[in-house]
């Protein structure tokens, strides 16, 4: 085994498609985790082994600096992006060069930092967009650009604290823009569709693209609305394959080599292409799921191969089919009844269904967009199939709580 490679990981299942790609058996490789029970499930996959409640620690990295004065680490992977920059500034210290690296990672996490690169380079068109430093600026923002706008977390992630606001409403987040001066931005509203372009980038180029269209708002799911795209698998298409090259020219001007990434652009109803934001990760919520169903390919698998500099395993030419993906939401409370996988497997076209809680597991939802209880995937025939999958599985999703018995100690 002469390469050495450090995972950062958090869920048994990613770990074990990790291992798929980068296999223990050709591979020494450690683990860093906040899951106890991920190293007692996949001990087999790592050779070294750190549990820390902070994954950014200087305990981590401390670990790290000793197992790499022993045997040198060559590439370092996570699919979190939580730790964008915590990694990156480790594989600068360590001399890596596969992935973000240094200050570079900066420009994926900070929203502002990105779009002013994007705009100076003429990349692609971007909605107007300020830095809030007092609440002032928000109205101001709403008077002179856009009667309706997004105000959001300059590094948030998820959809978090992310709201539609205008001049009618702006006043309900005046104590919120205050209390985090110069920590949140303000967009102009764009009314159009949104796209997520999901890519894995190999050698400086972008080696493979899914396409798929967020069926609604991602804000909406903090109402427990599940989230759904739809794959748009002809690149054939004129406006699949100018939201390919607007991606293309996106991830060629931020500083990537090697790696995933999660490219959002909004689509107006004049057919206008504008930049959102671009994340140095894989998709969140198991929709990596229905890009293997539709495309072949698994993003988290080729991004740990791409992330530490190892080529894809694909085949340039993947199958491409029609599909989808329905991320399911958490309640607060103690789970009653929730609908099992094995339900959501009978509908003719669901290729995968991994629903999470179990009766008497507790639970809370942060918000989050990629915060789910369960991931329904699927591929068919044709595009107007989705909607008949759409439904079927909407009617049959339950998930019964006894709020009562909430225990946040024992949420699952």
């Amino acid at each position: 085994m002469d390469k050495h490679y450090v995972i950062f990981a958090k869920f048994e299942n990613f770990s074990r498609i990790v291992n798929e790609g980068l296999s223990s058996l050709r591979y020494e490789k450690t683990l860093i985790t906040n899951n106890q029970r991920l190293i007692e499930r996949c001990s087999d996959h790592y050779h070294h082994f750190l549990c820390v409640e902070d994954l950014t620690s200087p305990q981590v990295v401390e670990f790290i600096l000793t197992l790499h004065d022993e045997k040198p680490v060559n590439g370092i992977f996570s699919e979190s992006e939580d730790l964008v920059q915590f990694t990156a500034l480790l594989r600068e210290r360590l001399g890596l060069t596969c992935g973000v690296i240094g200050r570079d990672g900066d420009f994926f996490r900070d929203k502002v930092k990105m779009k002013n690169h994007l705009a100076q380079e003429k990349v692609i068109l971007i909605p107007e967009y300020r830095t809030v430093h007092h609440f002032a600026d928000a109205i101001d923002f709403l008077s002179k650009h856009a009667p309706e706008a997004i105000i959001k977390p300059i590094d948030g992630a998820g959809s978090l604290h992310t709201f539609r606001v205008h001049l009618d409403n702006i006043h309900e987040y005046e104590q919120l823009l205050n209390d985090h001066a110069g920590k949140f931005e303000i967009e102009q509203y764009i009314d159009g569709e949104m796209f997520h372009m999901d890519s894995v980038v190999y050698n400086n180029q972008v080696a493979f693209t899914s396409v798929a269209c967020y069926t609604h708002s991602t804000l909406e799911c903090r109402e427990g609305k599940p989230l759904c795209g739809y794959f748009y698998p002809d690149h054939e298409m004129p406006l699949v394959q100018q939201l390919i090259a607007a991606n293309n020219k996106v991830l060629s001007a931020m500083p990537i080599t090697s790696g995933v990434a999660h490219t959002e652009l909004l689509v107006t109803k004049q057919q206008e292409i504008l930049f959102c934001e671009t994340a140095a990760r894989i998709a969140g919520g198991g929709i990596i799921f229905g890009i293997e169903d539709t495309c072949g390919v698994n993003p988290l698998l080729e991004g740990a191969r791409a992330f530490v500099g190892e080529q894809p395993l694909f085949n340039q030419y993947y199958p491409q089919t029609n599909g989808g993906y329905l991320l399911l939401y958490k309640k607060k409370g103690r789970v009653k009844h929730v609908t099992p996988s094995s339900d959501f497997l009978q509908i003719q076209g669901v290729k995968r269904a991994d629903i999470l809680p179990q009766v008497g597991d507790c639970l809370s939802f942060s918000g989050s967009s990629g915060d789910v209880a369960g991931v329904v995937t699927w591929s068919v025939d044709s595009f107007e199939e989705n909607e008949r999958i759409r439904n079927e599985i909407e009617h049959l999703w339950e998930l019964e709580m006894e709020v009562s018995l909430f225990d946040e100690e024992g949420e699952a």
